[in-house]
């Protein structure tokens, strides 16, 4: 039982480990859509720079910052691929352990079922070695119960016979 609760315990990690997977891959694919409309909206400012280069004297500055938004998002982006890494070799591990669990308790039942069996034969042959034991103990008591009853016999013979030499 303590083996069926553990793997119990693992298989709901595993769960709550796979949910944390799914809900990392959407939000990277949450991600990557934000990234796409940031794209288009990107390459419209970028067409509207180009346009107004020359009007627009701190153009460069929102270029950069632009530039440095897109790095951003890219540095977040491989921080969750890392950690989607991370989760699915963490299901892997647990999957692992579970496995390795219902290896050991399926061990242990077999153990257990071929001493069960072994205990089952000893019991077998103790309850026939006690069975003979019994009956040569009843034996010996039906003899002995005899030999008194022939006593009691012989007894109430005597007693009879006293009596009998007690009234003449």
């Amino acid at each position: 039982t303590a083996l069926a609760t553990e793997i119990q315990h693992k298989d709901r990690q595993i769960v709550l480990v796979r949910g944390e997977l799914a809900m990392a891959e959407q939000e990277v694919l949450d991600m990557k859509l934000e990234n796409e409309r940031k794209a288009d909206d990107y390459a419209k400012s970028f067409d509207a720079l180009a346009a107004e280069r020359e009007k627009l004297a701190g153009s460069e500055a929102a270029l950069r910052e632009l530039t440095a938004s897109m790095k951003t998002i890219r540095e977040e982006k491989e921080g969750k691929d890392e950690k989607i890494e991370s989760l699915t070799q963490k299901v892997a591990d647990l999957e692992e352990d579970v496995a390795d669990l219902r290896e050991r308790n399926a061990k242990m039942r077999d153990q257990f079922e071929s001493e069960r069996s072994e205990l089952s034969g000893v019991l077998t042959v103790f309850r026939k070695e006690r069975k003979k034991e019994l009956a040569a103990r009843e034996m010996v008591l039906r003899e002995e119960m005899q030999g008194m009853e022939a006593s009691s016999d012989e007894l109430r013979e005597m007693l009879a016979e006293c009596e009998e030499e007690l009234k003449e």
